[in-house]
């Protein structure tokens, strides 16, 4: 991450003082893959309690599953190392209906950057990484390893296709949903949900982020600059290269 003057992160209009407002509110991380997330789940960790974390498993419901109040009731923090789309948002925020609002955060990145950080993530996984992966997303990893960066764009892997088709907005519109959307209604929905998050930041401005995050719950403010957890490998130039049908 790196820290930029050009792109402030993003706060929801509030009548009050921003600093500590949010102590005590439970916070739900819309971790989209790609965008400094390990970075921010890193430094959310170290705020609260393990036994205060939401665990991966129980994200593995559908969204009407009766399990979402509980869920939401019992922990403090909620989404990391996990990707929430809107739907299981809106189901915590259900099970919540009794308290003040969770505090919503999200972090996004400029679209084209973000594809390219996963085809250098994959084409660079170690072997053992690789075999230790699901069938499916083995094959897609595969795709990156053998494959430049505009046969990437063209792959018909499943997985591929899925973290190229506008994973952002259709994370952030919920997924389920999205499905019946054509790209403006999932632009309009996706934006529409966005205005009703307390902090939204950008991948570039992710040290802002924390430290607009950390004055609102009152915590020490992070390091300047934040580890960089994932590091991809080099990629050849020629790997790189790309023409205009790839760009559109």
């Amino acid at each position: 991450s790196t820290r930029s003057s050009t792109v402030a992160p993003r706060c929801r209009r509030m009548a009050g003082p921003w600093g500590g407002h949010a102590a005590g509110r439970r916070l739900i991380f819309v971790h989209i893959p790609k965008t400094a997330g390990t970075a921010i789940t890193s430094f959310l960790r170290q705020q609260y309690d393990g036994a205060d974390v939401m665990p991966q498993l129980q994200a593995n419901f559908h969204r009407s599953h009766p399990i979402w109040p509980l869920v939401a009731r019992r922990y403090q923090l909620l989404g990391v190392g996990m990707h929430l789309d809107h739907d299981r948002v809106a189901a915590l925020a259900r099970g919540l209906s009794h308290e003040p609002p969770a505090f919503l955060l999200t972090v996004l990145r400029e679209p084209r950057a973000r594809l390219l950080s996963r085809y250098k993530e994959w084409r660079s996984t170690p072997d053992e990484h690789m075999q230790a992966a699901r069938d499916h997303v083995r094959e897609a990893i595969l795709t990156a390893r053998t494959k430049s960066f505009c046969e990437f764009l063209q792959s018909d892997n499943p997985v591929v296709v899925s973290t190229l088709d506008n994973i952002q907005a259709r994370l952030l519109a919920g997924l389920n949903l999205s499905r019946k959307l054509d790209a403006d209604e999932l632009l309009q929905r996706a934006r529409a949900n966005l205005a009703s998050y307390d902090l939204v930041g950008t991948t570039a401005c992710c040290d802002d982020t924390l430290a607009v995050l950390s004055e609102a719950y009152g915590w020490p403010q992070p390091p300047s600059e934040l580890a960089r957890v994932h590091q991809s490998q080099p990629v050849p130039d020629d790997a790189l290269r790309t023409d205009d049908a790839a760009e559109e």
